[in-house]
């Protein structure tokens, strides 16, 4: 092989490095799903969450494209036998244009951007990795080799997080002063181990996808120095053992049961087809019999509502929602009480209940590939296709459990998997001038992309800087227990080290002391500058974040006795409601939005009328939100003494808070398990609490249908709880 790889030419060494260097990498940097990449110390909370996760990704898209470019120079004649088998690439170019027709209406234009990245990202580095294979096939051997060397760094990692890395993110969480204990302390006491990932599940989706490659490797390795079959099977058994013990540590159900599935299928292709047959009926009757006890479940319970809500947006919009939907679908449609989520946890509930009818026939194709290759690796020897398809389906049936199709790293890794299984090449030879060059342009054009991913990239650059400049860099990935810069020394305005008078303001240029000091004009800009290379709400969230921040800091300096600009500090106010408007005017489907603005508007003293139509929008969006109920409460409240009244908003959110109330015993019932005492007596309380409402609907809103019903609805919710008492 080492022979054969000094014989290429320079560049196209050079082009087989770059590509192995990048599929080392993958588990190693790019095992982030965007949206949960790092833990926020900020009062930003989500929006670096989704920012910085999306690093990664853009610079495993840049990679990838930039090696697609390279590999076209490098090879530009297209050969028959690329175009024979290029049938594996078809789902990801329909996965591709699934996502356009939804996309044209969704509000989460972010997430559809995020989503388009990714799908590129894959395509580009599989075809370079096609290319180069059937240019070379020898070569094929060393990108497996690159996956192995990836797994045995990912693996090392679990191992030394497991016996050292757990402790040190205590005692880093502990020394910090900025962490939440509470909470940070309790993540990095967990012992699941997740590596280079979030989550452990997330790990163990990756250990699973290169069991088979990892195997293979060692004892590939192995017959170099080792001539007895014998040790041999003893050395490899010896040496995945790791690979074993960081699988079991992740504790995983998800990934134990598809790696079952998986293994029992591939190992049946070696039978005859009617005994083949047998096993996978068998397989099939297992799973039936297991189901009962398997949906009791909680996280089970979770993915089924997950599953629900995502089969409810494909009958409401067979053409598709549009990729990022599902959160705000789910707000709407979940069981009160629920957590929200950002993705449904289904590689196929994602695809299909947000892109419609194209992303079932997206998901078809996959499925589809897997069926052929099975009858394909059937009547095969057992070898290296083996391997890499006993990886390739476990990862598979393990992604509609969990999201691992939204993590770049494992999908860039499955994807050039499933392009370096071999094929046998019934054509031979060179494509004409013209097919090559008409296939050539349109892979140029796919790499010319690249541009647009680099801006993306200086864009979140700039993001980060602002993020940074509005409130320090407080951000720490608990997976590395870093915590970066949190003061910043210097006047924003003068540059100089800080040196405050009594009021607090600058010595040196006469500005509010504060390090991090920012006119509501200059907060404007920095944000307009942002919005021109985004165009994301996120932006303006921040923004009336900051604003806010500053107006009461200004409204505390006045209520210690200091002197402040009134007119600057309401102006505050005012700009960080209008950055909540245009949030909403971005995102007019995340109800979240509307609860915040309306908050704003409290504030600022708008009328009454318009607070709780605000806050009725929100709550019409996301109807279970506890906070956005208990704002109607306290505003109603408030409204009242000045002789306004909202009796039926506030009966309303009345009953709607009993009913997310009874979430906690509405979930162990579905479990199958016993209500606890603190449950029973919440339910006794609700039950006497309904009785006082009774009484004022009979009295003053008999007539509402829309109240009488809710009412019914936890009425009926409580007679079966008792029931389960």
């Amino acid at each position: 092989m080492l022979d054969h790889y000094q014989k290429l030419k320079f560049a196209e060494r050079g082009l087989i490095l770059c590509i192995s260097v990048l599929l080392f990498f993958c588990p190693l940097y790019f095992g982030l799903n965007f949206g949960q990449n790092a833990v926020e110390l900020s009062p930003l909370d989500l929006f670096s969450w989704i920012y910085t996760s999306a690093w990664p990704l853009q610079v495993l898209t840049i990679a990838s494209l930039c090696c697609l470019l390279f590999t076209i120079v490098v090879y530009p004649q297209r050969l028959a036998k690329e175009v024979q088998n290029i049938y594996i690439f078809v789902p990801w170019f329909a996965l591709l244009l699934a996502l356009f027709p939804g996309g044209v209406s969704t509000t989460e234009k972010a997430f559809l951007n995020q989503y388009v990245t990714h799908v590129v990202m894959v395509f580009s580095l599989s075809l370079s990795v096609w290319i180069v294979v059937n240019q070379h096939s020898k070569v094929r051997i060393l990108f497996v080799g690159a996956i192995f060397c990836g797994a045995c760094k990912s693996i090392f990692n679990g191992v030394y997080q497991y016996f050292y890395g757990f402790q040190q993110n205590v005692q880093s969480i502990q020394q910090s002063s900025l962490v939440d204990l509470g909470d940070f302390k309790g993540r990095a006491q967990e012992t699941l181990l997740y590596a280079d990932f979030v989550l452990s599940n997330s790990y163990a989706a990756h250990l699973v996808l290169v069991f088979g490659i990892f195997l293979y490797m060692l004892t590939h390795i192995l017959k170099s120095f080792v001539v007895d079959n014998k040790r041999i099977l003893m050395w490899t058994i010896t040496l995945a053992l790791p690979l074993v013990f960081c699988l079991l540590i992740t504790r995983s159900r998800g990934a134990f049961v598809a790696f079952f599935i998986a293994s029992v299928i591939t190992f049946s292709l070696k039978f005859k087809a009617s005994k083949r047959y047998s096993v996978w009926g068998a397989l099939v009757l297992l799973m039936l019999v297991s189901y009962p006890s398997l949906s009791k479940i909680g996280s089970v319970i979770v993915r089924g509502e997950y599953a629900r809500v995502s089969l409810e947006m494909f009958q409401e919009k067979p053409l598709g929602a549009g990729m990022g939907e599902f959160r705000n679908d789910y707000l709407l449609h979940k069981i009160p009480g629920a957590e929200g989520t950002v993705l449904p946890h289904n590689m196929s509930m994602s695809i299909i209940g947000q892109n419609g009818i194209s992303g079932l026939i997206a998901f078809a194709l996959f499925v589809g590939i897997f069926i052929y290759l099975s009858k394909v690796l059937a009547d095969e020897e057992w070898g290296l296709n083996h391997f890499i398809y006993w990886g390739l389906l476990a990862w598979f049936i393990h992604a509609q459990l969990d999201f691992n199709f939204f993590i770049p790293g494992t999908l860039a890794t499955f994807a050039v998997m499933l392009a370096l299984i071999k094929r046998p090449n019934e054509m031979e030879g060179a494509l004409g001038k013209r097919w090559s060059s008409g296939i050539n342009i349109l892979l140029l054009c796919l790499s010319a992309c690249v541009i647009l991913f680099v801006k993306d990239l200086y864009s979140l650059h700039r993001f980060s800087l602002t993020h940074d400049k509005f409130f320090g860099a407080a951000v720490i990935d608990y997976r590395f227990a870093k915590v970066g810069n949190t003061s910043l020394n210097h006047c924003d305005y003068c540059i100089e080290e800080i040196e405050q008078d009594n009021l607090g303001y600058c010595l040196s240029c006469g500005v509010l002391g504060d390090s991090k000091y920012m006119s509501a004009e200059s907060i404007v800009e920095e944000c307009q500058v942002l919005d021109a290379l985004m165009e994301r709400p996120d932006i303006w969230k921040m923004a009336s974040k900051k604003f806010l921040i500053m107006y009461f800091r200004q409204k505390n300096i006045q209520s210690q006795g200091g002197i402040v600009d009134e007119v600057a500090m309401e102006q505050y106010l005012l700009e960080s409601e209008r950055s909540m408007e245009k949030a909403v005017s971005a995102e007019p489907r995340y109800g979240v939005n509307y609860m915040t603005l309306a908050e704003l508007q409290f504030q600022r003293k708008k009328s009454p009328e318009l607070v709780m139509e605000t806050l009725q929008k929100g709550l019409n969006l996301a109807p279970d939100s506890r906070r956005g109920h208990n704002l109607v409460l306290s505003y109603g409240d408030y409204y009242r003494r000045l002789g306004v009244d909202f009796k039926k908003e506030v009966l309303s959110s009345h009953l709607k808070l009993e009913e997310i109330s009874l979430a906690g015993p509405r979930f162990n019932r579905l479990r199958g398990r016993e209500l606890t005492v603190e449950e029973m007596q919440k339910i006794d309380i609700s039950s006497n609490k309904m009785k006082q409402i009774n009484l004022l609907l009979l009295r003053e809103f008999k007539n509402e249908k829309e109240l009488l019903i809710q009412y019914e609805k936890v009425v009926k919710l409580l007679e079966q709880l008792k029931e389960r008492v």
